[in-house]
């Protein structure tokens, strides 16, 4: 498919404050660019044990969901702080991030993610949805937000 003027700048959003400086980057891409901005959350709903209290099947649904869009909100408003005229879709998907954004890949001018997730591998300096994106991926990326500094000795 054509990557051409119109092709967006997606951004993976997963509710991190490294997400959110991500988006706030690649807003200001998509300004000097005239290109529009295209922000994606994926879930996944987890296989429930014997164990498993709570919510159960579409009630889980509904609630992943429903922090998709909060988080999706939350960094639409980002966005408009710093690009207000910038065009900006959103797109939630049950599915693994990879997948997703490698779909998105294939029409985007641009795949940003921030440098840190919530996953819990805070020592690496690039995750394993950023090395999965290079490696599947069919747009240039980025990695944006605050990386650590390294320790004096």
């Amino acid at each position: 498919m054509s990557k051409g003027p119109g092709a967006p700048v997606v951004v993976g959003v997963d509710g991190s404050a490294s997400a959110l400086e991500a988006v706030a980057w690649a807003a200001d891409e998509c300004l000097r660019h005239r290109a529009p901005l295209r922000l994606v959350h994926a879930y996944l709903m987890p296989i429930p044990s014997r164990n498993d209290i709570g919510l159960v099947g579409e009630d889980l649904n509904r609630a992943l969901q429903a922090q998709g869009r909060k988080w999706l909100r939350r960094a639409q408003d980002t966005a408009r702080v710093i690009a207000p005229d910038v065009t900006v879709t959103t797109r939630i998907a049950c599915t693994g991030d990879v997948p997703l954004l490698v779909d998105e890949s294939e029409r985007a001018r641009l795949v940003v993610l921030g440098s840190r997730g919530l996953g819990g591998f805070s020592d690496l300096l690039v995750g394993s949805t950023a090395l999965a994106l290079v490696s599947h991926g069919s747009a240039p990326w980025s990695s944006r937000g605050t990386h650590p500094r390294p320790t004096d000795p």
